[in-house]
């Protein structure tokens, strides 16, 4: 059986993605950047381009596997997410690496079969130096990125020091053993509670914060069971670590929580004397959080006689709270579907205070959450022959989510089972994504890929022809998904385009 498959090859030849934004300071902006190679020594594709927040320009590395960029941002940071805008010819696999000296590497996320375009990562890290390790290609050229932004804050601390604090219970209520004097920044200090277990000190940061990071100096009666709670209003409670076993002397943990208080809750103690503190410091950063208010609750006061700080109040204000839901997504549709692929795009949200992401829902139920300002989603693995229904959400930093939006249905094109001689058609590009002509003497050939599965690894033909609007090959019986790309003589890369078969 012989099947005719053309199609008409989209003409992207420039960078489709302008530089996203995201809910924090791109880091990577402008900063010192280096690369363990550069195409053909190009000045124009230097590791600089990559770090300039112009989604035109990029770097490219020589033509072999195993290259790296990494970029040194001047200062230690607590990292929140990366984003990677690749070129058509990206690393497949790579790892993400950080450093707080520029020698010593912490692998923090290794990707395997990256499919190019837009890659974001979260991350968790502290660190200066942020590294790209590329190590396999998904071209025969380079790895080469339009744009690497590293997202997160400066590290803020001690942000606890001469806060109000607030404890379970002061050791026979001696003025010299209060709460306040585990955050007073003197070492010779301390909180010391009642010789009973399940005690707990508190302290209110004033505002909410993202705690990144908790120094606990226990003096010789320390806890060896204990939690890290924080709490937006000084009521409900959530557990964010937990230590088990503690030796005392310097328990330095890394956190991930949030919240306006912060408290030790200790369980179980080393001797027979109370839990107590030299001192507690903590690290992190000023952040949005809903619900925020006052309304401390619980325990005596730092003065031992039950007046103490229990009513949250550091300013006599309450905190402003975002409470308004961004705009619903709208214009969401589908340009293109394949046998087991849709892609869709929508209208940018607005928001009082800035849209942070969108959800999109397949069948009601949440497939993927991008950072704004993306506003497109390519969803695999489905069925050929299938209907989906998708909608569309925004969201902000507050936590406040837009109602969804209207519900489009979208079927996946039919998957023919075909064998033998395949004729692939095309149309010779004339024109690249921003506009300008492309002249045929520019067009380098045309990557024609073909796999009989999303998650196979792809079959790649190089037709170094210009001229070419054809290609015909012989494959066995099966079902098939076939793409092809155009590049300059640059080795610049459209976008790979489906073609189905007719």
């Amino acid at each position: 059986m012989k099947k005719i498959v053309s199609a008409v090859l989209a003409t992207s030849l420039l960078a489709p993605l302008s530089v996203l934004a995201s809910a924090s300071t791109n880091l990577a902006l402008g900063k010192p950047v280096q690369a363990s190679s550069i195409e053909k020594g190009l000045a124009s594709l230097a590791p600089s381009y990559a770090v300039d927040g112009d989604a035109g320009s990029r770097w490219s590395s020589e033509f072999s596997d195993h290259q790296w960029i990494s970029v040194d941002l001047e200062a230690t940071y607590q990292l929140t997410g990366i984003n990677l805008h690749w070129q058509n010819s990206y690393s497949k696999d790579y790892d993400i690496q950080v450093s707080v000296d520029g020698e010593n590497w912490e692998t923090v996320y290794s990707q395997i079969d990256s499919d190019g375009g837009l890659d974001q990562h979260a991350l968790g890290a502290q660190a200066r130096y942020v590294r790209i390790e590329g190590y396999r290609r998904a071209t025969r050229w380079g790895h080469s990125l339009w744009e690497l932004e590293v997202h997160g804050h400066p590290i803020v601390g001690p942000i606890a020091l001469n806060k109000a604090a607030n404890a379970s219970s002061i050791e026979k209520g001696d003025p010299r053993f209060v709460a306040d004097h585990a955050i007073d920044g003197d070492p010779n200090t301390r909180w010391s509670s009642e010789f009973s277990d399940h005690q707990w000190i508190a302290v209110d940061l004033g505002e909410s914060h993202q705690i990144t990071s908790l120094k606990l100096h226990w003096q010789n009666s320390y806890s060896t069971d204990y939690d890290i709670q924080t709490s937006d209003d000084g009521a409900t409670w959530t557990t964010i670590d937990s230590v088990s076993d503690s030796d005392g002397g310097l328990d330095e943990l890394s956190l991930s929580g949030h919240g306006r208080y912060l408290r030790v809750e200790g369980f179980s103690r080393a001797t027979r004397w109370g839990h107590s503190l030299w001192e507690l410091e903590a690290y992190g950063y000023a952040s949005v959080s809903p619900g925020v208010g006052g309304g401390y609750t619980g325990g005596t006061g730092s003065g031992g006689d039950g007046s103490g700080s229990d009513d949250g109040d550091t300013s006599g204000t309450e905190p402003v709270v975002d409470a308004v839901a961004p705009t619903v997504p709208a214009g969401l549709t589908s340009q293109m579907q394949g046998p087991v692929s849709v892609a869709l795009q929508w209208n940018v949200s607005s928001d009082n205070e800035g849209v942070l992401s969108y959800e999109v829902y397949r069948d009601g139920q949440m497939v993927a959450e991008l950072l704004a300002p993306v506003t497109e989603y390519h969803d695999g693995n489905l069925l050929p022959a299938t209907e989906y229904d998708y909608q569309v959400r925004a969201s902000d930093a507050a936590g406040n989510r837009s109602a969804l939006s209207d519900v489009i249905s979208v079927s996946t094109v039919d998957a023919s089972v075909i064998s033998g001689a395949v004729r692939l058609e095309w149309t010779t590009p004339d024109q690249r994504e921003n506009g300008h002509y492309l002249e045929l003497s520019e067009i380098g050939g045309y990557e024609i890929r073909y796999q009989t599965g999303v998650d196979a690894d792809p079959t790649t033909i190089m037709v170094e022809d210009p001229y070419a609007t054809d290609y015909e090959l012989m494959v066995s019986e099966g079902v098939y998904l076939f793409s092809i790309a155009v590049y300059d003589t640059n080795g610049l890369y459209s976008e790979f385009v489906p073609i189905q078969p007719l």
